[in-house]
């Protein structure tokens, strides 16, 4: 693949990688620093609750929203001028706030009988307090976070969800360390930011549009069509959080809080393999769009193949730690009281990782306008997830175990039918021998790592720094085997020259390996 014209979508999605990655990436470590840290200083129960005050606030935000939040994105571009967005959009507000005041209020007052009677752990009751009352600021973040994309200002979102939130999280969860706070004070710790975020995120929309801060009707004709479409969406934001999240309520209900915080643990860790997919998803849709809109679809999956290698590339080493050697990573960084969650935790992993692989191709399939497959998608991954869950959950041979896999499969199933569906629109995947080449190095060398841990057991227990050295050499070693068995292409060279250009690193040797191997 040499042409100038997907050499140059490539260029453009890794510049914006760089400057998006780094967005989600300062999230995704400030947020993992304060899990780390709550994870540490409380019982695997009280984290558990933690982790269900998260889900409970999450799913009460989507029924409160009522889909509003993609009707904003969907029609504020379309209407006339700013006074007109900005009437649209305070009736969204006027709409979900009081449901989500109405939702929070009675989740609140009713957490002892949820928790301690239909979950039968009372020990959660004051997390699903605490988190219900941060269900209105949920609501009024995602609202306004879907007016400000519909503005289509990429870098309030940044401001609100990358950097506001988390920080705040962080020092309040310092503070709640400092203190020695129970579950109750890091509950707390982790609900203000809520609030924190909430107040930012209608302010700066409010700077788009001024309009809001003026109270006046819901203006009934436009928002009849905006209404229409967002209540569509409900069931599919719920697909959503089922697929990803219903394994949390299962478990809780068949087991307790503290297999819920175990799981929890191993969740998060899983979810660092997703760090570099999220910032190449984030901009490679854009640029499939922009190839079809030009009827080059065939490009965009030809620059969708080269960035498939690359995930395979930067995924492979991550699974030393987040599936070969999980329970050594689990036991540094959390504590030993988690490691019973390492299976859990490789089965996510590996779960996600498939996800990153097939998923691009649900870039192809809102490319080409088709974005009704992976509603539809989401609705049978949820239902696999839930159904999987509950008939291997409550099984003591599976447990926590079987919550991942269930997440696995049901991840899986899904990305198989988004490629499936991108053939028969497209008559092409992004899936070839040469896209997934670096799958077939990789494995091999993964599978003797395993034969020499768990057969021979000559590899002993590694601390946290051992282990990082272990990645890196292993990672090094992998780059240069790939090299040498199946050679590079043109633009891959582009890739880490893109690469070093936006972060200004010296890859020279790296690059001269490349280029040194690169195929005629």
């Amino acid at each position: 693949m040499g042409d100038p014209e997907n050499s140059q979508a490539i260029r453009d999605i890794l510049k914006g990688t760089g400057v998006v990655s780094f967005g989600f990436v300062l999230e995704i470590v400030i947020a993992f620093v304060a899990q780390v840290l709550a994870a540490r200083y409380l019982t695997t129960a009280g984290f558990g609750g933690l982790t269900v005050g998260t889900a409970v606030v999450s799913i009460g935000a989507i029924l409160s929203g009522l889909g509003l939040q993609p009707g904003l994105l969907r029609y504020l571009p379309r209407l006339n001028g700013v006074d007109e967005q900005s009437q649209v959009a305070q009736s969204a507000f006027l709409l979900s706030i009081p449901l989500s005041v109405l939702v929070g209020g009675l989740l609140a007052l009713n957490a002892e009988f949820i928790g301690g009677t239909l979950f039968g752990d009372p020990s959660v009751s004051t997390s699903i307090a605490v988190f219900a009352l941060a269900i209105p600021f949920a609501t009024a973040i995602n609202l306004a976070i879907g007016g400000i994309q519909g503005k289509k200002n990429a870098r309030y979102r940044v401001y609100i969800k990358n950097l506001a939130q988390p920080i705040a999280r962080f020092a309040l969860v310092i503070g709640a360390v400092i203190l020695g706070a129970d579950q109750a004070g890091f509950a707390v710790a982790y609900a203000l930011p809520y609030v924190v975020a909430a107040f930012l995120a209608i302010w700066l929309l409010t700077r788009l549009l001024p309009g809001m801060s003026t109270v006046r009707w819901p203006d009934t004709s436009q928002m009849r069509s905006v209404i229409r479409y967002s209540v569509l969406m409900i069931p599919t934001q719920a697909a959503s959080f089922v697929y990803r999240s219903a394994d949390i309520f299962i478990v809780l209900y068949f087991l307790d809080s503290g297999a819920v915080g175990v799981y929890g643990v191993a969740y998060a860790a899983a979810r660092l393999t997703m760090v570099v997919a999220t910032g190449f998803n984030y901009l490679s849709t854009p640029i499939a769009s922009a190839l079809e809109s030009e009827g080059e679809i065939d490009a965009a999956v030809d620059v969708h193949r080269t960035i498939q290698r690359w995930l395979v590339i930067t995924t492979i080493p991550l699974m030393l730690p987040l599936a070969i050697f999980v329970d050594d990573f689990i036991t540094a960084v959390y504590q030993p009281t988690y490691v019973d969650g390492a299976l859990a935790a490789a089965t996510l992993a590996l779960g996600f990782a498939v996800n990153n692989i097939l998923m691009l191709h649900g870039n192809l399939l809102q490319a080409i306008g088709e974005s009704r497959y992976m509603a539809a998608n989401n609705v049978v991954a949820s239902i696999v997830n839930v159904v999987l869950n509950l008939l291997l959950v409550p099984r003591p041979e599976f447990g926590i175990l079987g919550a991942a896999i269930a997440t696995f499969i049901a991840y899986l199933v899904r990305g198989m039918l988004t490629t499936g569906q991108a053939y028969y629109e497209i008559g092409a995947i992004i899936l070839t021998r040469r896209s997934v080449a670096p799958f077939f190095v990789g494995v091999p060398m993964l599978v003797a790592l395993i034969v020499l841990d768990v057969w021979l057991e000559v590899i002993p227990d590694l601390s946290l720094p051992e282990l990082s050295i272990v990645t890196a050499v292993f990672g090094l070693a992998y780059i240069i085997a790939y090299g040498v068995t199946s050679g590079f292409e043109s633009e891959d060279s582009m890739v880490l020259r893109s690469v070093e250009e936006r972060f200004e690193l010296q890859l020279t040797p790296l690059l001269w390996f490349v280029e040194r191997f690169e195929n005629e």
